[in-house]
C-alpha cells in the first residue's frame, strides 16, 4: 500500500516544488491588487485630505494644514465622545467576560456529543445580520416590548430600556459573545 501511493506523493511534491518557487507570489496579487483599491487608496486619500484647508466651493484647497487637527483636538465635544465610546468599549467588554468565560468553560468541557449542539447555537446568532439583530432586540426592549410587557405583568413597572445606554450595552454584548467565546474555549480547551 505504501509503494502504490509513493507515486502520488512524489508527483505531489513535484508540482509544489514546480510552482512553489518564483510564481508562488502571484497567487497573492488579486487580494493585494483588491486590498490596494479598496482600502489602501481611500484612507490614503482621506489623511491626504486631513491635511489640506477646507474649503466651500471645492473639496479642499490644495495648501497644507494641521488647523483641521488643531480644531479636532481643541473641541471638548470630541474629547466627550471619545472618552463616551472608551467608557463603552470597556463596559461592554467586562460585561462580554462575565458572560462568556462560563460558557467558555462549559463548551471546553463538554462530551464531543454534546459539543456539536452547543457550536450550532452558539454560531447561529452569527448566521444572521447585525441589522437583523438589532431589530430583534429593538421589538424585545422597546416600551411595548415584550420585555415590559412581562415586566408589567408581573406588576413592575416599565422599565427605560431603549435609547440609552442600556439598551446599547445589551446589544454591544450580544453581538460580541460568540467571539469572546469562541476564544476563550479555544484557550481553555488546550
Amino acid at each position: 500500500m505504501a509503494v502504490a501511493s509513493r507515486p502520488v506523493q512524489e508527483s505531489g511534491a513535484q508540482a509544489r516544488r514546480a510552482f512553489g518557487g518564483r510564481w508562488a507570489w502571484l497567487m497573492a496579487v488579486p487580494a493585494l491588487f483588491m486590498l490596494g483599491v479598496f482600502f489602501v487608496a481611500p484612507y490614503t486619500n482621506m489623511l491626504y485630505m486631513s491635511f489640506m484647508t477646507q474649503a466651500h466651493d471645492a473639496p479642499f484647497y490644495r495648501i497644507f494644514t494641521l488647523d483641521n487637527y488643531a480644531e479636532a483636538m481643541g473641541d471638548s465635544y470630541n474629547w466627550r465622545i471619545l472618552l463616551r465610546t472608551l467608557q463603552y468599549a470597556v463596559t461592554a467588554t467586562v460585561i462580554t467576560l462575565v458572560l462568556s468565560y462560563p460558557l467558555a468553560y462549559h463548551l471546553a468541557r463538554a462530551s464531543s456529543r454534546i459539543k456539536g449542539l452547543l457550536m450550532v447555537m452558539l454560531l447561529a446568532p452569527l448566521l444572521v445580520g447585525v441589522v437583523i439583530r438589532s431589530y430583534g432586540w429593538m421589538v424585545l426592549l422597546a416600551d411595548t416590548g415584550l420585555v415590559n410587557q412581562t415586566l408589567a405583568a408581573w406588576g413592575i413597572g416599565p422599565a427605560s430600556l431603549m435609547y440609552n445606554e442600556t439598551g446599547d450595552m445589551i446589544g454591544l454584548v450580544h453581538i460580541y459573545l460568540p467571539f469572546k467565546v469562541l476564544a476563550l474555549a479555544g484557550s481553555l480547551q488546550g
